[in-house]
């Protein structure tokens, strides 16, 4: 038995799973970019920014990863994007404290055609 068609299934199956991954992290991406052009201010927009590099860009390494054809450069962009996962609320927290602590009110209240960005 010839185990050359088996290796190219599997090889199209990482690759199919790296671009399908690479397409869920770039939607992701492309929604919080959204959510930053129509949000009011700093802290709604925290909210479509923290989730959005967390999983999107955690998701589109992860996808870089896979289709890595070198292992030792797949496991450096895995360990880049559980840092981006772990660190990345903590960078949140810390600039939405920042804008507190500087003074920076939230908006309230239902926004107005004339308020809306």
């Amino acid at each position: 038995m010839n185990a050359a068609p088996i290796a190219i299934a599997l090889d199209d199956v990482r690759l199919l799973i790296g671009a399908a991954l690479l397409a869920a992290g770039g939607l992701i991406l492309l929604i919080a970019a959204i959510g930053q052009a129509r949000l009011p201010d700093l802290y709604a927009r925290l909210h479509t920014l923290t989730p959005s590099y967390t999983w999107g860009g955690a998701l589109v390494l992860a996808a870089l990863a896979i289709g890595a054809w070198d292992g030792r450069f797949g496991l450096r962009v895995l360990v880049l994007a559980v840092l981006l996962a772990i660190v990345g609320p903590a960078l949140s927290h810390m600039l939405a404290n920042a804008a507190h602590a500087a003074g920076l009110a939230p908006r309230v209240g239902k926004l107005d055609a004339e308020d809306a960005p």
